[in-house]
């Protein structure tokens, strides 16, 4: 996540005074917009015209497109930050003090939720992950069964910041949180 998005979030944080409006709004583009060229649409339009097929679904369309190396989409188009992007880097990756990178990352879990009383199962959860790179340690964590989002992003960031001694006393445990204490990284 990049430190604009982070800013971006803390201002619609702070704008909304709670964690729920962090949550995603309607996505997308507005219904009925093109992306594509006249020239390319008509490409489109007369192909199927003349075949005398149904339209396909734009999924249809999409996954055909990402079938397409992303190395050769790019070149095709033009991008050179795309290309330059899926070219490996040789080097490594490293920070110099802990809590100078966080990376997050979800994951859904190996395990089912049951419902407590009818023991249906409710779904795999989502575990949303901040690791420092110094120091390869977790700083904080979210897990629940909705889809990665922003707000999971947000409570990751949230439960990495703030002091974990009485979350670990809620807990009954009495083991330190290690990323708390800071240590220089080598």
């Amino acid at each position: 996540m990049s430190r604009a998005t982070i800013y971006r979030l803390i201002k619609v944080f702070r704008k909304g005074g709670t964690v729920t409006s962090l949550l995603d709004r309607t996505r997308g583009r507005p219904k009925g917009s093109r992306t594509l060229d006249e020239k390319r649409q008509e490409i489109i339009r007369s192909t199927i015209a003349t075949a005398g097929l149904k339209s396909p679904n734009w999924r249809t369309i999409k996954a055909r497109v990402e079938d397409v190396d992303l190395e050769t989409r790019a070149k095709r188009r033009g991008e050179k930050k795309i290309v330059k992007a899926t070219i490996a880097t040789p080097g490594e990756y490293s920070a110099s003090r802990p809590l100078e990178i966080v990376q997050i990352d979800h994951t859904k879990a190996d395990v089912f939720v049951v419902d407590e009383e009818t023991r249906t199962p409710i779904g795999r959860p989502w575990l949303t992950l901040a690791l420092d790179v110094c120091s390869r340690m977790v700083p904080g964590f979210y897990l629940a069964t909705e889809a990665p989002s922003r707000l999971s992003t947000s409570l990751c960031l949230l439960h990495s910041v703030f002091d974990k001694s009485a979350w670990l006393r809620e807990r009954d445990i009495n083991e330190p949180w290690p990323p708390a204490h800071r240590k220089r990284c080598t």
